[in-house]
């Protein structure tokens, strides 16, 4: 209802209009209850005009815009015909608050007037179901699915209405057989492959098992039967519909907005037995070269010379989009001069109000152009100037005076100034005009109000920016050759001293896309248009390479160069004049590094992901990026597919350009990046060749300027409560286990402490709300059309389980990004209150075996959960003898080895894998039974180990067990047969060995001179052995930790020229 939109509307206000205005919606327009539609849109035209807001006095405006929300609800309702029959028969009870017939989302009318006066409020609605139609009713015949398609308009044509015709083909029911699909006397077979039923049961994949699902017989379209070749209609060939060709029209109306639908009532596909569906027009509004849209007002900006700027103008300044010329005549009182940037209101010239006869309002920005270098008026015009305009302010006295040489055309910006300046820096240098500005600090200066704290801090912030200004300045003064030393070598391409000496932002773009980094290789492609938004919005772009990351090829293991890219990008951010960097991110461990490299340098800074692959499919299955790997080798273990079987089968996992399509580590990295706020919204979910992917790169590159102007750095952004929602939305996700290895890194170089006692505390309750592989059944195609993050996070701030003010790069809170954004498709994203799984985050796990691992709970399977956590006289917890493998390659050997003691009670140990003893942690954990195991249906046994596993993985495994073997840990004391006991309750994996034991057994591993670890095979290996925590840590190197905020800590660095 119209009330429940007006939510400023006060208690009284809302009291005194409801018994001032009858709810009958044919009284608000004035009409009887047997009006025509001619008479409805008459009523309503005139009752639009009479109650619009910008027609009546500004007090009585806030009731003019009650009263215009009420004639617009009534005419929605009433000119509709099926809505106005509803409405006759139920009342305001049986629409949902937004118009619409169905379930209420919130208070409608009804529930307003029952809380004020008590009883039903006389709307007709069923008590207790929040205004949903009673009574019986007939049940219509089933639709056919709606076409939905986007159509794209010019402002013009959303100005002036259009009219549109076009060819159309589409199905029809067949003229011959009547929809039959054979022919006159022949009678129909019963399907056999679904028994007549139209469906059969299939396997499909549910997490890391097969589960059975109905689906639609493809061998008789889900009819239950079908007619022989030699029985089918001739004309249809049992089709039961043809194809026509249709001229239709679409009219746009007047004022229509960006979003609005056409609907063409009946005109999809038909199908036998169902309506035919209709076809929607989702509109899209074109950009205008002139003229930019603002709800119901239009903006533009004029040209106006300097001459007519002081002595008036009478001329059409603008052309219209219905053609007309705008003339203007300024002033209208003598002596009025414009000023640069001063708006002009022309009232009733903005766009149209869709089913009024009133407009919005044209603004137009002035734009004044100085005469150029061609204008050379002689001595005595000027002197004539002079005499007519104001005069100059008195000289300034001064004991002595210097007369100066200068460069008339030298600018602020320049690359020996490379921190872009700060909003207030800038208003200080350059003074306002002397009347005041609106939301400037010059405003009623004497008057203005504040914290003597807070000038106190600002004030020394300036003088510490000055100081610095200063020291640059003596540095060109002292090395006059210095500007010219550096940007000489960037002329060497094309770029022009205009271009470096503008005072532009200098954008550096970080490439992680090359030839050997493939998932990331489309911002080969997505970089042209970052480009293109960073220019649009006045900077300059510089492109670097930044240090490859592969996670399927490099060796020994991706992660190893996730720290050695942080400190080349370090380098680069903080070594050259960059005022703000967008990161392009992808493959795992290429965002965890930007943002490493962020937080430690301190400048404005926001991601732009290369986006998931389109979904894979095998025998029309989905075929999850990663999943199919792990899928691939059971089965190839299990003898159900040969070697060639295989690499065809793993090759379906990468049908596009993108990273992978599931809830990998790649995708939940760059989800958890916009979640952190350093992406823009719903950017992380866009698949990699969707074309909104590189609009989001336009964007990035326009937001990217805006953030270098407000100076919002990682810092702003990145708090301990943006962390805090990122380890929320991983549970709600499903997100990778490898999360809270780069999180906790990230959160280390901002200088936040984020344990993973807090992924357990904080996240641990956190239901599982997105139905996506490894966890779910779908993949990212899914996950972005059914609204990506953003719905997500809907959910969860709907639960009040978000720190809703948190920024974000846009400028805006969290709250502001994605309250309202639900989804529509249920399947996909569930409702907090009824998600997959409770209870889907990790926990961490302490005890004997070692002091910190995690494990995913939300990969947990039933036959997994029966199987070792079902005893009721022992919930969540089980024992078992262990096989211990050291390394991958004593896995493989050992596996099909039948002198290998591996049963259906095993537990699998990896060891020897983790930062040091890999080196670079390993995705080696996840590991699969023997073959025996996996033809007896046994298809996974618990794993535990001192490195990672894929972010794909569907494997319950005990992860990231700190320390690990090779720095000490007890995973090296373990040996084949010993028992452990796993108890999730308590939060503990212990060895049921005496203390005696374990003490002899470390004596005999020292004596060795401890466990054993392959040799560094490069420099990098070496130092990342002697510099790197451990996994519970993030895996950072320690002494990088100390260096924060290098942007604000240091001065800019020294150069040698």
């Amino acid at each position: 209802m119209f009330l429940q939109s007006d939510k400023s509307c006060p208690l009284t206000n809302l009291i005194k209009l409801v018994s001032q205005v009858e709810v009958d919606l044919y009284e608000v327009l004035e009409i009887t209850q047997g009006a025509t539609k001619d008479e409805i849109r008459k009523a309503y035209r005139k009752a639009a005009l009479a109650s619009h807001p910008d027609k009546v006095p500004e007090g009585e405006r806030e009731a003019a815009e009650i009263r215009f929300k009420a004639v617009q609800e009534a005419y929605d309702i009433l000119y509709d015909e099926e809505k106005r029959q509803i409405y006759d028969t139920h009342g305001m009870g049986a629409f949902n608050g937004s118009g619409e017939p169905g379930m209420s989302g919130g208070p409608d009318l009804d529930d307003i007037l029952a809380q004020m006066f008590g009883g039903m409020g006389g709307m007709g609605g069923m008590p207790g179901m929040g205004g949903m139609p009673g009574g019986p009713h007939a049940q219509r015949p089933r639709k056919s699915p709606n076409e939905e398609q986007k159509y794209e308009v010019k402002l013009e044509d959303l100005y002036k209405g259009k009219t549109v015709k076009f060819a159309s083909t589409k199905n029809v029911i067949c003229s011959l057989c009547q929809g039959k699909g054979g022919k006159e006397r022949a009678t129909a077979k019963k399907c056999s492959t679904c028994d007549g039923q139209g469906f059969k049961q299939v396997l499909t994949r549910m997490g890391q098992f097969l589960t059975p699902s109905t689906v639609v017989c493809s061998t008789c379209n889900g009819d239950g039967q079908f007619f022989s070749p030699k029985d089918k209609c001739k004309k249809c060939k049992g089709k039961k519909t043809t194809e026509e060709k249709k001229i239709l029209e679409i009219y746009i109306p007047r004022g229509a907005r960006e979003g609005d639908k056409i609907v063409l009532e009946g005109e999809a596909d038909q199908v036998p037995g169902q309506e035919p569906g209709d076809i929607v027009f989702h509109l899209v509004e074109e950009d205008h070269p002139t003229f930019k849209r603002a709800g119901a007002d239009l903006l533009a900006t004029i040209d106006v010379t300097l001459a007519e700027a002081l002595t008036g103008l009478h001329r059409v300044v603008i052309k219209h989009l219905d053609g007309r010329g705008i003339e203007l005549q300024y002033p209208k009182t003598p002596g009025q001069v414009l000023s640069p940037g001063q708006v002009l209101k022309v009232s009733g010239e903005g766009m149209p109000i869709k089913r009024a006869d009133v407009r919005g309002d044209l603004y137009l920005t002035v734009n004044i152009r100085f005469p150029d270098e061609k204008w050379q008026p002689s001595a005595e015009i000027l002197e004539n100037l002079k005499a007519m305009l104001p005069k100059p302010d008195p000289p300034i006295h001064a004991d002595t005076v210097d007369e100066v040489d200068y460069d008339p055309r030298a600018t602020w910006m320049t690359l020996l100034v490379p921190r872009a300046l700060p909003p207030n820096l800038v208003q200080v240098i350059m003074p306002c005009p002397p009347q005041a500005c609106e939301g400037c600090t010059c405003k009623a200066s004497s008057s203005r109000g504040g914290d003597i704290e807070d000038f106190e801090k600002e004030l020394l912030a300036l003088r510490k920016r000055t100081i610095e200004l200063e020291r640059a300045l003596a540095s060109a003064k002292n090395s006059p050759v210095a500007p010219r030393l550096y940007i000489e070598r960037y002329l060497n391409y094309g770029v022009t001293r205009e271009e470096l000496m503008a005072g532009k932002p200098i954008i550096g773009i970080a490439q992680t896309g090359s030839d050997i980094a493939p998932c990331n290789r489309y911002h080969l492609e997505l970089i042209k248009r970052v480009r293109e938004g960073i220019r649009t919005a006045g900077g300059i772009a510089f492109e670097f390479p930044t240090h490859p990351i592969q996670e399927s090829s490099r060796r020994p293991t991706a992660c190893i160069d996730r720290n050695l890219s942080y400190l080349g990008l370090v380098e680069i951010l903080h070594g050259y004049p960059l005022d703000g960097v967008v990161l392009l991110t992808g493959c795992d461990k290429t965002t965890p590094a930007c943002l490493m490299a962020a937080a430690t340098v301190n400048i404005p800074a926001i991601c732009l992901n290369v986006g998931p692959m389109l979904n894979g499919y095998l025998r029309n299955e989905l075929a999850g990026s990663g999943m199919v790997v792990w899928k691939g080798r059971e089965m190839y273990a299990a003898g159900e597919i040969n070697q060639e079987q295989l690499v065809d089968y793993i090759s379906r996992g990468a049908p596009s350009v993108g990273h992978c399509n599931t809830m990998g580590t790649a995708s939940t990295m760059n989800a958890l990046a916009e979640a952190l706020g350093m992406a823009l919204p719903g950017s992380a979910a866009i698949p990699a060749p969707y074309r909104e992917r590189a609009q989001c790169a336009y964007e990035t590159g326009l937001r990217i300027i805006e953030m270098v102007e407000t100076d919002r750095k990682p810092s702003d952004i990145m708090t301990r409560e943006a962390f805090e929602n990122v380890i929320i939305v991983n549970t709600a996700i499903g997100g990778s286990t490898n999360a809270p290895i780069h999180i906790n890194a990230i959160a280390k170089h901002m200088g936040v402490d984020v344990s993973l006692d807090d992924w357990d505390r904080l996240g641990f309750h956190i239901p599982l709300l997105l139905n996506m592989q490894p966890a779910g059944e779908f993949l990212g195609e899914e996950y972005y059309r059914a609204g990506g993050l953003p719905a997500i996070m809907a959910e969860l701030l709907d639960a009040g389980k978000l720190h809703p003010d948190v920024l974000t790069c846009n400028g805006r809170t969290v709250a502001e990004n994605v309250k309202g954004q639900h989804t529509w498709d249920r399947q996909i994203i569930k409702p907090y209150n009824d998600p997959l799984m409770k209870n889907a985050g990790f926990v961490h796990l302490q005890g004997s075996l070692f002091q910190s691992a995690i494990m995913k709970t939300c990969v947990i399977s039933e036959p997994f959960r029966q199987k070792f956590l079902a005893n009721p006289e022992d919930p969540n917890a089980f024992e078992g003898a262990v096989v211990v493998f050291d390394g991958p390659e004593d896995y493989h050997n050992q596996l099909e080895d039948p002198s290998t003691p591996i049963d259906d009670r095993s537990i699998l140990v990896m060891r020897g894998v983790g930062p040091l003893g890999y080196p670079g942690a390993a995705e080696v954990v996840n590991m699969h039974p023997p073959g025996h195991l996996l033809r007896q249906g046994v298809k996974s046994l618990p794993c535990i180990g001192d490195g990672r596993q894929s972010g794909t993985s569907g494997s319950p495994s005990i992860l990231n067990a700190s320390p690990e073997a090779a720095a000490g840990g007890n995973l090296a004391l373990l040996r084949n047969g010993d028992r452990l006991r796993v108890d999730l309750n308590k939060r503990r994996v212990d060895i049921l060995l005496s203390e005696e034991e374990l003490r002899q057994r470390r004596a005999e591993l020292e004596d060795k001179g401890g466990y054993g670890v392959p040799d560094s095979q490069t420099p990098w290996q070496e130092l990342f052995r002697k510099e790197t925590s451990q996994l519970n840590e993030g895996m950072v190197l320690r002494e990088a930790v100390k260096y924060q905020r290098l942007a604000q800590r240091y001065e800019i660095p020294r150069h040698n020229h």
